[in-house]
Protein backbone atom coordinates (compact mmCIF):
# COMPACT_ATOMS: atom_id res chain seq x y z
CA UNK A 1 0.00 0.00 0.00
CA UNK A 2 2.79 2.42 0.90
CA UNK A 3 4.62 1.68 -2.36
CA UNK A 4 1.44 2.43 -4.29
CA UNK A 5 1.07 5.81 -2.57
CA UNK A 6 4.72 6.68 -3.17
CA UNK A 7 4.46 5.74 -6.83
CA UNK A 8 1.28 7.78 -7.25
CA UNK A 9 2.86 10.88 -5.68
CA UNK A 10 6.18 10.73 -7.51
CA UNK A 11 6.73 12.99 -10.51
CA UNK A 12 6.99 11.60 -14.01
CA UNK A 13 10.75 11.90 -14.50
CA UNK A 14 12.30 12.02 -17.94
CA UNK A 15 15.89 12.58 -19.00
CA UNK A 16 16.95 15.96 -20.37
CA UNK A 17 17.68 14.74 -23.88
CA UNK A 18 15.74 13.30 -26.82
CA UNK A 19 17.02 11.55 -29.93
CA UNK A 20 15.67 12.31 -33.39
CA UNK A 21 16.02 10.05 -36.43
CA UNK A 22 17.44 11.88 -39.44
CA UNK A 23 15.26 11.44 -42.52
CA UNK A 24 16.20 12.09 -46.12
CA UNK A 25 16.42 15.75 -47.08
CA UNK A 26 18.53 17.77 -49.48
CA UNK A 27 19.91 20.21 -46.88
CA UNK A 28 22.72 19.32 -44.42
CA UNK A 29 21.57 18.27 -40.93
CA UNK A 30 23.08 21.28 -39.12
CA UNK A 31 21.35 23.67 -41.51
CA UNK A 32 18.00 21.89 -41.00
CA UNK A 33 18.36 22.13 -37.22
CA UNK A 34 19.14 25.85 -37.42
CA UNK A 35 16.10 26.49 -39.61
CA UNK A 36 13.83 24.44 -37.34
CA UNK A 37 15.02 26.30 -34.23
CA UNK A 38 14.37 29.64 -35.92
CA UNK A 39 10.89 28.60 -37.07
CA UNK A 40 10.03 27.44 -33.54
CA UNK A 41 10.94 30.87 -32.13
CA UNK A 42 14.33 30.00 -30.62
CA UNK A 43 17.14 32.49 -31.18
CA UNK A 44 20.43 30.86 -32.16
CA UNK A 45 23.49 31.58 -30.03
CA UNK A 46 26.33 33.47 -31.65
CA UNK A 47 28.82 30.77 -30.72
CA UNK A 48 30.51 29.09 -33.65
CA UNK A 49 30.15 25.39 -32.85
CA UNK A 50 31.33 23.23 -35.77
CA UNK A 51 29.22 20.14 -35.02
CA UNK A 52 26.39 21.47 -32.88
CA UNK A 53 23.68 24.09 -32.73
CA UNK A 54 22.94 26.03 -29.51
CA UNK A 55 20.13 28.42 -28.71
CA UNK A 56 20.00 31.45 -26.45
CA UNK A 57 18.32 31.19 -23.06
CA UNK A 58 14.53 31.49 -23.17
CA UNK A 59 12.17 32.06 -20.22
CA UNK A 60 9.23 29.71 -19.69
CA UNK A 61 7.75 30.48 -16.27
CA UNK A 62 7.98 33.00 -13.51
CA UNK A 63 6.92 31.87 -10.04
CA UNK A 64 7.82 34.96 -8.02
CA UNK A 65 10.73 33.48 -6.10
CA UNK A 66 12.34 32.13 -9.26
CA UNK A 67 11.91 31.97 -13.01
CA UNK A 68 12.41 28.91 -15.19
CA UNK A 69 14.64 29.32 -18.24
CA UNK A 70 16.21 26.88 -20.69
CA UNK A 71 18.47 26.63 -23.67
CA UNK A 72 18.75 23.77 -26.16
CA UNK A 73 21.68 22.14 -27.93
CA UNK A 74 21.44 19.78 -30.90
CA UNK A 75 24.32 17.46 -31.74
CA UNK A 76 24.41 14.99 -34.66
CA UNK A 77 25.20 11.44 -33.50
CA UNK A 78 26.60 9.56 -36.50
CA UNK A 79 24.53 9.94 -39.69
CA UNK A 80 21.31 8.48 -38.31
CA UNK A 81 20.42 10.53 -35.22
CA UNK A 82 20.46 14.00 -33.70
CA UNK A 83 20.52 14.30 -29.92
CA UNK A 84 18.67 17.29 -28.49
CA UNK A 85 19.98 18.31 -25.04
CA UNK A 86 17.71 20.54 -22.94
CA UNK A 87 19.30 22.65 -20.19
CA UNK A 88 16.60 24.02 -17.83
CA UNK A 89 17.51 26.25 -14.87
CA UNK A 90 15.82 28.07 -12.03
CA UNK A 91 17.00 31.66 -11.57
CA UNK A 92 16.12 32.84 -8.06
CA UNK A 93 15.37 36.44 -7.13
CA UNK A 94 18.58 36.43 -5.07
CA UNK A 95 20.67 35.92 -8.22
CA UNK A 96 21.44 32.26 -7.56
CA UNK A 97 20.65 29.60 -10.13
CA UNK A 98 20.16 25.85 -10.01
CA UNK A 99 19.92 23.24 -12.74
CA UNK A 100 16.62 21.36 -13.00
CA UNK A 101 17.74 17.69 -13.04
CA UNK A 102 14.72 16.16 -14.81
CA UNK A 103 11.72 16.96 -16.97
CA UNK A 104 8.30 17.50 -15.53
CA UNK A 105 5.44 17.12 -18.02
CA UNK A 106 4.50 20.81 -18.19
CA UNK A 107 8.07 21.98 -18.68
CA UNK A 108 8.67 19.37 -21.36
CA UNK A 109 5.55 20.44 -23.27
CA UNK A 110 6.46 24.11 -22.96
CA UNK A 111 9.94 23.63 -24.34
CA UNK A 112 9.28 21.01 -27.01
CA UNK A 113 5.77 21.80 -28.30
CA UNK A 114 6.72 24.10 -31.20
CA UNK A 115 10.21 22.68 -31.57
CA UNK A 116 9.11 19.10 -32.29
CA UNK A 117 6.71 20.30 -35.00
CA UNK A 118 9.44 22.39 -36.64
CA UNK A 119 11.99 19.56 -36.48
CA UNK A 120 9.55 17.12 -38.08
CA UNK A 121 9.07 19.53 -41.01
CA UNK A 122 12.80 19.16 -41.71
CA UNK A 123 12.81 15.35 -41.63
CA UNK A 124 13.77 14.81 -37.97
CA UNK A 125 11.50 12.36 -36.16
CA UNK A 126 11.51 12.00 -32.36
CA UNK A 127 12.46 8.48 -31.26
CA UNK A 128 12.99 9.04 -27.53
CA UNK A 129 16.08 8.25 -25.50
CA UNK A 130 18.72 5.71 -26.48
CA UNK A 131 17.18 3.23 -24.03
CA UNK A 132 13.66 3.59 -25.44
CA UNK A 133 15.03 3.64 -29.02
CA UNK A 134 17.38 0.64 -28.82
CA UNK A 135 16.08 -1.19 -25.75
CA UNK A 136 19.66 -1.48 -24.45
CA UNK A 137 21.28 0.53 -21.65
CA UNK A 138 24.75 1.66 -22.59
CA UNK A 139 27.57 1.68 -20.00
Amino acid sequence: MILFLLAACSPNLRPLYIDYRVGSHSAPVIQRIQQAFSEAGWQLADEDLPNAVRTEIRQFRSWGLYRVVAYVEAVPVNDRYVRLFIHPYRYYFTGARSKIPYFKGGLRRGILHDLEAALSEYGLTAVGTDLSRDGVRRR
